[in-house]
């Protein structure tokens, strides 16, 4: 779904507040496939709805000697004109401490929290009931300038995931991660880091299974190289391969692993205008019956006009392809291939300094070789206007 991403704070001040709310209409709430019935699939005579959101927030920054704390908290309300069985209510927040202990010894603790609707391009539920995701995470972690241009670096985390209802094995989890490494940092600033991660995890009120490959818990090692180029005063190179194992330890069936990355190519060569190229490659944990994760591969391009002062136009095109492997209870004739392609045109506007007005329009399109149970066209539309203070 489209949001408004509209905040902002006044660049000098501590404290901001702000209250917004947008109108989003979506003509394919739950990512019907084309020829499906929404009278006898969802109950009612249209799968298109319309989704009201209204939100009030605030934003921190403060700076204490060598230390920063910012803290952002926004209380959002969602509701739906058809679905209202839908209807929500959230708290979302970010806090972050930018610590200081010596000049060469420094780092950050976080904590945030997040809930959203669920996917329904993943989920594929079409009970129109409720289901609402809530993301935690907390993290600490250290930099130590060592010598030179050379920096050693750990970090510790925690992650949650929960899913209101359960549809996949997925969808609830936690898990505790750590990390160190070793970063270079030349003088013009690009750099070039190399660390290692190790995750345990554990699936929310999950049995072993062995029927349905269900384990309950998870490892995981990542050996993971990051980049920074600063190619030029107009163009940047920022990237990251990672080399991922894990490991299920009682039912090996679902092990997986495989090479992921990204890299994106920012170039901004007016001052008025900023594209940037991305090609990613993720590999998800997906344990459904017929398969265990899935490899996705995409590529983006996402320009940004800065047209005055006041508008800005933006764009966003990505292609994705999405294949299902590992192991599986039930072995599909023919692996599932998924292809998708959305473009978003966004205008923001900003009359004055402390409001803000936009307009985006997205169009989503999902091809699969199964496309009667998993393709999808979608059309939204959204209005947004924001007022800080």
């Amino acid at each position: 779904m489209l949001t408004a991403g509209l905040v902002r704070a006044d660049a000098g001040d501590t404290l901001n507040f702000f209250v917004g709310a947008s109108v989003t209409h979506d003509d394919n709430l739950f990512r019907l496939p084309g020829d499906a019935n929404s009278q006898l699939v969802l109950g009612k005579p249209t799968k298109s709805d319309r989704v009201y959101l209204t939100y009030l927030g605030m934003k921190l920054d403060k700076s204490y000697s060598q230390q920063r704390f910012q803290v952002d908290a926004t209380a959002n309300n969602h509701r739906y004109q058809t679905f209202n069985q839908l209807d929500f209510n959230a708290l979302d927040y970010r806090a972050l401490w930018m610590w200081h202990l010596t000049p060469r010894l420094s780092g950050n603790l976080s904590a945030d929290s997040k809930q959203s609707q669920s996917n329904f391009a993943d989920t594929r539920d079409f009970r129109a009931r409720r289901s609402t995701v809530t993301s935690e995470n907390r993290r600490f972690d250290a930099d130590w300038w060592l010598h030179g241009s050379w920096h050693l670096t750990a970090g510790v985390a925690q992650y949650t995931n929960r899913d209101s209802q359960s549809f996949r094995v997925d969808d609830s989890f936690s898990q505790r991660s750590t990390d160190a490494g070793v970063r270079y940092v030349a003088e013009s600033g690009s750099s070039l880091a190399l660390l290692g991660r190790r995750t345990h995890g554990s699936y929310d009120q999950r049995q072993i299974n062995f029927a349905s490959l269900v384990d309950n818990e998870y490892d995981q090692s990542d050996i993971e190289l990051r980049m920074s180029w600063a190619l030029s005063g107009k163009s940047l190179l920022d990237g990251r391969i990672t080399h991922l194992q894990r490991s299920f330890p009682n039912i090996s069936q679902r092990d997986y692993s495989g090479t992921a990355g990204r890299l994106d190519y920012t170039l901004t060569p007016t001052g008025k205008l900023q594209m940037k190229l991305s090609a990613v490659r993720r590999i998800v944990s997906d344990q459904v019956t017929t398969s265990s994760y899935y490899v996705d591969d995409s590529i983006a391009f996402a320009p940004i006009w800065q047209i005055s002062g006041k508008t800005a136009l933006r764009l966003n095109l990505v292609s994705s392809q999405r294949d299902f492997l590992g192991g599986a209870v039930v072995a599909l004739p023919v692996a599932r291939r998924d292809r998708t392609q959305s473009a978003q045109l966004g205008l923001e506007w900003s009359p004055i300094r402390a409001v803000s007005l936009s307009v985006n329009l997205l169009h989503d399109q999902r091809n699969s070789n199964y496309h009667n149970l998993f393709g999808y066209k979608a059309s939204v539309s959204n209005i947004a206007a924001q007022i800080s203070f």
